[in-house]
């Protein structure tokens, strides 16, 4: 977005502004009623943990850190966590068979091998740290989690639920093995790249949203249902079909560990 000499100095006034407005409101909000849990991403921590940031005066008002999703979080921001909130205790959460630090580097690169390192990798190495396994699982059907377990979990999890307790899909659709409620489609369509890079398939956009129809059809409610996608055009590419039909659509990093009873899950690249 192009802007005249006039425009941005009018933005970066206002900015300023809100700026201003956001630290007077921070700071009557920790001297009237100071919040006792704060919600916030790594990232965001850390900046406004930095010099001039809105936290940097109430790091000391922190006893208590809890890393979700800890797998993704890089040995490196973990160490930059840890200096700022020094005095803080630290719980962290999450699975290393589970999706790593992103990196833009290839894998092989030594910025990945050495800087891409999850905190929880850290820690399962590090015998001086407490860890408490969880290995009972309670959401999916006991027949999907087959397959992870003996190839990712070495046998080690354990069913907290019967196949009968997730029956709302087997109810209504006719799978190849009735005793696997998983069915794979062949779409043969082609990958679209976008201007942005990005890629979207809308043959397989039209099979998914015949799908989630048919659910709809027979009476499986919208909230049970959730469309998955890889790539940021196929999202936006499907963002009106789920709307319309009130089915949420999401990224595989947000959804995972969240349950659903459906998941429509979308490619948009093969």
């Amino acid at each position: 977005m192009e802007l005249t000499e006039q425009e941005k100095d009018d933005s970066v006034m206002a900015e300023q502004d809100v700026c201003e407005t956001l630290e007077e409101m921070i700071e009557l909000m920790f001297r009237l009623v100071a919040p006792r849990i704060i919600c916030i991403t790594t990232s965001s921590l850390l900046n406004t943990t930095d010099k001039g940031g809105i936290f940097k005066g109430y790091v000391n008002s922190f006893d208590l850190l809890i890393g979700d999703e800890a797998s993704q979080i890089p040995e490196p921001v973990f160490m930059a966590i840890a200096s700022r909130l020094e005095g803080a205790r630290h719980i962290y959460i999450g699975d290393v068979r589970q999706l790593e630090p992103y990196a833009r580097c290839s894998r092989l690169a030594n910025p990945a091998r050495f800087g891409a390192r999850s905190i929880i990798d850290t820690l399962l190495t590090a015998r001086s740290f407490p860890i408490a396994p969880l290995v009972t699982t309670f959401r999916a059907h006991p027949a999907l989690n087959s397959l992870p377990n003996t190839f990712a979990y070495e046998g080690t999890l354990v069913n907290g639920i019967r196949a009968a307790d997730r029956q709302l899909l087997t109810g209504v659709v006719r799978f190849p093995n009735p005793a696997m409620p998983f069915v794979f489609v062949d779409v043969k369509g082609t990958s679209v790249k976008s201007a942005g890079h990005s890629h979207y398939n809308p043959a397989e956009a039209s099979v998914c949203q015949a799908l989630v129809r048919g659910m709809l059809q027979r009476g499986v409610d919208s909230s049970s249902i959730a469309l998955i996608t890889f790539y940021k055009k196929q999202h936006r590419y499907l963002e009106d079909f789920a709307k319309e039909t009130g089915v949420e659509i999401s990224t595989v990093d947000s959804v995972q560990g969240r349950p659903t009873h459906q998941d429509r899950f979308r490619p948009g690249r093969l």
